[in-house]
């Protein structure tokens, strides 16, 4: 990302018509979340995100079904289910190391992959998987 941060916090840094969202601490990047087209952005409720052109290995992208991410990134460590499932917006969250993906339920009643969230993986003997992302270790 070349050009400026569209929304820069102590914390943040949004670049809302890519739907790239990354978290700082002391200025370090920690993670990076994007998000599906027109999902409100947190902090400004008048404001939507873009649309982020890119994916995920293996074929990860937003927008596809739970059960065909499930199928391609495999079965996650746990998972989350938020609120009841009958409004529209976030509905559940799937966990794997080093990567938490969000699924919102659409007004046509599908839910869909709608935030995919990339942060460093803790190392290994350190107890598994953690939500909580750690600092990127620091370049030489």
């Amino acid at each position: 990302m070349q050009e400026p941060c569209e929304v820069k916090t102590e914390s943040r840094c949004l670049y809302v018509k890519q739907a790239v969202d990354f978290t700082l601490e002391q200025g370090v990047f920690v993670r990076a979340k994007v998000h599906l087209r027109e999902r409100p952005v947190p902090g400004f409720p008048d404001r939507t995100f873009g649309i982020f052109y890119g994916g995920m290995v293996p074929d990860i992208m937003l927008g596809l079904h739970r059960h065909v991410v499930q199928e391609e990134f495999g079965k996650p460590e746990r998972t989350e289910t938020v609120g009841d499932g009958s409004a529209l917006g976030l509905v559940a969250r799937d966990f794997y190391p080093g990567v938490t993906l969000e699924y919102d339920k659409l007004a046509n009643g599908n839910t869909v992959l709608a935030a995919m969230e990339v942060f460093p993986a803790p190392a290994a003997g350190t107890g598994g998987a953690s939500s909580k992302p750690q600092p990127a270790p620091k370049k030489p």
